[in-house]
């Protein structure tokens, strides 16, 4: 080929060379691939050709599509911007064009120094061909041969030549493994075009264990949607699992590492589709996917369908396992008590760690049952009794290597169990405390005293009126205060008693240190039968406002909340408690650090539970009359009457 010409590249040298210095190994081979496929190839061929000592001395990429008509080729290796290909629009039955942007050749240069394109094209009847080179050197210009009548077949070869170390790992099977996965969603949709690598057919089916796909889509405004397609392909193969973000014929413009997607030890590649994400690369945007709402919206979507597959396929598995187990009368848990929810979070623990452990036992299906069922029951023991020594289990027990023991552990660790438990176990209880109360005090007013046994319950139960006093404790100086004015509030009291006499039976106190102010919790507790009206009301202001006055906490930073609680009010305590400037329930206020308030058994109750609404739902938890009972009859033996 004779008589050439210079083709210079329109653009600046520095955002050329970036383009080539930035790229990688394997992003330089796709990128030539793509080109075939976007040049209507059906078949696109990697060789890597080898010198007598066994080294890659050059690779060739070959493709049987329609070439680069001569007229094109200022256009396509001088222009640096919008891709003439973007103007031929899709062919049917072949797949959309995926370089829009003409910089895939200047990749090339990521493999080797020297590059060149010997194509055949077809015009007019008659076949072509002509050479086109360029060299890192002189990356801004390449040499451009006169085309000459051939009887060649249509298509390209680019053969890179004085390789770069980068290219010298291209024959590594890691290579192999990621062209398969970067392809797999475009060779599924177009399983009539092929990719050989090396001699070796590119073909995923080969190597899958499961697919599994869904389309769905996002709602961006009330009457905009944007659909998106999630596939997923699990690999038999250990290779490194990746995000890829595709248009809808399965191109791959960018692959994300899968950071964040627990797979459970499945190796997957996973393709999120989508027209916007075509119309993202179209505009040169895809880079700048992070500031654009609505492609982190579709991989949000996309990432929350891939990892709801992977946490149903993990419970599918492991329930037969469990199944397995159960149907072996090894599983530890026989009998299942669904209204206990720290039983509940344990079980889900235990068989979250014993699935995992045991599946790196590989003798252990072979194990007699008795063995089975010991290293079950060891596990399901020291999870309830002493979880801080599982990692010692693991290793001396179990025989499981260090990073194994250390990764069980640090899945003990990451699911907090104790707090799992605790957590559970408190909403549990607190829950049928609630609904025991209730029973006890709506239905049980002739056989339940509020001394003898509210006041008894309570004492334990203060969250009921306030979370924060829920650990809380009482004090000698604070009792001392409460008895010395207990007359204001039972005339039938002598005034000044003494302390250990005085009928603070019919008080609940608590204190805590809130920084360096103290806190107090008072409650009254009037009788069921007592209504709170206008004189009821002026004796529990008379007690607040003498507690408050009182010499011992006058000068010391404290504040007090003082709380009368009974069944009933009447309509003028009523008005005064619910004014339209001050909180619901307010009586009055003492300085800026009393507040004094009535409520009804209702309201308490109503508050305490819209408390615990939220984490009730969340742990799915209800609970009957009858197992309210005996919660309370096993918690409060000596504070339940009888006839409960």
């Amino acid at each position: 080929m004779s008589n050439t010409s210079l083709v210079n590249v329109v653009a600046k040298k520095g955002h050329v060379v970036g383009i080539s210095k930035n790229a990688t190994a394997l992003s330089a081979l796709c990128e030539l691939i793509w080109n075939g496929f976007d040049a209507q190839a059906n078949t696109v061929e990697i060789e890597l050709k080898n010198n007598v000592l066994g080294h890659i001395e050059n690779i060739i990429v070959s493709d049987d599509g329609i070439g680069i008509p001569h007229e094109d080729v200022n256009e396509a290796f001088g222009n640096l911007g919008e891709s003439k290909k973007l103007a031929n629009g899709l062919i049917k039955g072949r797949p959309p064009i995926h370089g829009k942007h003409a910089r895939g050749r200047f990749k090339a240069f990521k493999l080797g120094s020297c590059v060149s394109w010997e194509t055949t094209y077809s015009t007019k009847g008659e076949k072509f061909r002509y050479k086109i080179e360029g060299s890192s050197n002189s990356i801004m210009s390449f040499q451009v041969s006169s085309p000459e009548k051939t009887t060649n077949k249509t298509g390209t070869i680019v053969e890179i030549t004085n390789l770069n170390n980068s290219a010298y790992q291209l024959r590594k099977e890691q290579y192999r493994d990621q062209l398969t996965a970067t392809f797999a969603c475009f060779l599924t949709s177009f399983p009539q075009l092929s990719i050989i690598f090396d001699g070796l057919v590119i073909n995923p089916n080969e190597l899958q264990i499961d697919t599994f796909s869904k389309k769905t889509f996002i709602e961006i405004d009330t009457d905009k949607k944007i659909d998106l397609e999630v596939k997923i392909i699990l690999w038999s193969k250990q290779w490194e699992s990746s995000i890829h973000l595709c248009n809808t014929g399965g191109i791959s413009y960018k692959e994300n590492k899968s950071t964040g997607i627990k797979s459970y030890g499945y190796h997957f590649s996973s393709y999120i589709t989508s027209d916007y994400i075509d119309f993202l690369n179209a505009e040169n945007r895809l880079d700048l996917e992070e500031l654009d709402e609505i492609c982190l919206a579709l991989k949000k979507e996309g990432y929350r369908i891939i990892q709801d597959y992977f946490d149903e396929l993990h419970k599918k598995k492991q329930k037969a396992i469990i199944i397995k187990w159960q149907q072996q009368n090894i599983y530890p848990y026989k009998e299942i008590d669904s209204t206990n929810l720290a039983l509940k979070a344990e079980i889900e623990l235990f068989n979250e760690l014993a699935y995992a452990m045991l599946s790196k036992l590989a003798d252990f299906d072979s194990r007699d049952v008795k063995s089975k069922a010991f290293t079950l029951s060891l596990l399901s023991q020291t999870l309830k009794n002493n979880p801080e020594s599982l990692q010692e289990i693991f290793s001396q027990v179990l025989g499981l290597k260090k990073s194994e023991s250390e990764a069980f552990s640090d899945l003990l660790t990451e699911t907090k169990l104790p707090s799992i438990i605790q957590t559970a176990s408190l909403i549990t209880h607190r829950c049928k405390v609630l609904e025991g109360l209730k029973h006890l005090i709506y239905s049980c007013t002739k056989t339940f005293k509020e001394k003898q046994h509210l006041h008894k319950i309570l004492e334990k139960e203060s969250w009921i009126f306030d979370e924060r006093f829920s650990l809380a404790d009482s004090e000698i100086g604070l009792k001392r205060v409460l008895t010395k004015h207990i007359h204001k509030l039972d005339k039938k009291q002598k005034k000044q008693p003494d302390i250990l006499n005085g009928r603070l039976d019919i008080l609940l106190h608590k204190s805590l240190m809130n920084g360096s102010e103290k806190e107090f919790l008072v409650v009254e507790l009037k009788r069921p039968s007592v209504k709170i009206d206008d004189g009821v009301a002026l004796q529990i202001k008379q007690y607040a406002q003498a507690i408050h006055d009182d010499d011992e906490y006058r000068r010391i930073p404290c504040r007090w909340k003082f709380i009368a609680v009974s069944s009933k009010i009447d309509s003028i305590v009523e008005n005064d408690i619910n004014q339209p400037n001050k909180p619901q329930g307010l009586l009055t206020t003492f300085g800026n650090n009393m507040e004094v308030l009535i409520k009804t058994w209702d309201e308490v109750f109503y508050e305490a539970e819209s408390n615990l609404l939220f984490l009730k739902e969340q742990l799915n938890y209800s609970v009957s009359e009858e197992a309210a009972k005996a919660h309370m009859i096993k918690e409060f033996p000596n504070n339940i009457p009888t006839t409960i």
